[in-house]
């Protein structure tokens, strides 16, 4: 079970929407108290970078995982007309030095759920990261191709939006290109929305 927190109480609601932050502890103590595994999600800001310890201690707290993301430029916030935000977006130093944290704070027990190696994969992208990249679809970068790892997006996981829609990731919430329309697990069953996705 996946549950969105991005730092502590006042920090989540004002990225958020006040009252949100109580909604997303008590989902993670109704969760753990039924036994069911829970992943914290964050989306790591300038607003929030200082949050970290706050969010790991969670992690201690309620037996579970945190699964640190970051706001990217890409092909499917273009798709959607979103603009690029430096008011939240982190320069590419920035970003280098948030990744060399969580690395430490991984390599030190901290319960993240993203392997050292995948942390240290993302800091060797060979683009600058504020950049808007295709690199996923082979990008040629100054005549070096790039080899991504394989994403498992749809197949180990997926994403269930509130009416019962799958995405194979959630930067694609909502994003419905050509009109089609999304398998639907309410409508189908999971299993059989999952196959189709």
């Amino acid at each position: 079970f996946a549950i969105s927190l991005d730092g502590e109480k006042e920090i989540h609601d004002d990225l958020r929407g006040k009252g949100s932050f109580d909604k997303a502890l008590d989902a993670i103590k109704v969760a753990r108290k039924n036994g069911i595994r829970v992943n914290i999600f964050c989306v790591l800001t300038k607003k929030n970078r200082g949050s970290l310890d706050y969010l790991i201690n969670l992690t201690k707290e309620f037996d579970c995982y945190l699964a640190p993301t970051s706001l990217f430029f890409n092909r499917v916030q273009e798709l959607k007309g979103e603009e690029h935000s430096d008011e939240y977006s982190f320069s590419d130093d920035e970003y280098i030095a948030l990744l060399d944290k969580l690395i430490e704070k991984k390599a030190a027990g901290a319960r993240i759920i993203w392997a050292r190696k995948t942390l240290n994969y993302i800091k060797s992208w060979p683009l600058p990261y504020t950049k808007q990249s295709n690199l996923l679809y082979g990008e040629d970068t100054n005549g070096n191709k790039f080899s991504p790892i394989t994403c498992n997006a749809g197949k180990s996981f997926c994403v269930i939006d509130t009416n019962g829609d799958l995405y194979t990731c959630d930067p694609y919430l909502g994003l419905t290109p050509h009109g089609e329309k999304r398998p639907n697990c309410i409508e189908l069953g999971f299993e059989e929305a999952l196959n189709q996705l």
